[in-house]
């Protein structure tokens, strides 16, 4: 996965991600995925996903992953009762 073509200072409050989370199918994707996106992002930003498409099988992946990264105090995140991240 490569990163958001931006200048490495640019950081934003909020990234809306819409569709595509399903393309990932591996747990080391969505890694890369999170931390692109973390490396992005201001402190106390939110990174908001929205892909319902396959839903049931990528968020376990992205739920594994986010875990991992809440542990390692890198990222905190809330799951909607539809199953949204943010």
């Amino acid at each position: 996965l490569i990163p958001l073509p931006v200048c490495a200072a640019c950081k934003f409050d909020l990234i809306y991600q819409f569709a595509g989370v399903h393309h990932m199918p591996t747990a080391d994707e969505h890694s890369k995925f999170i931390s692109n996106m973390l490396a992005l992002l201001e402190c106390n930003g939110v990174l908001f996903v929205n892909d319902r498409t396959g839903r049931k099988v990528w968020s376990a992946l992205f739920r594994q992953v986010l875990d991992l990264k809440q542990e390692q105090k890198l990222a905190r995140y809330v799951e909607s009762k539809d199953g949204y991240f943010e």
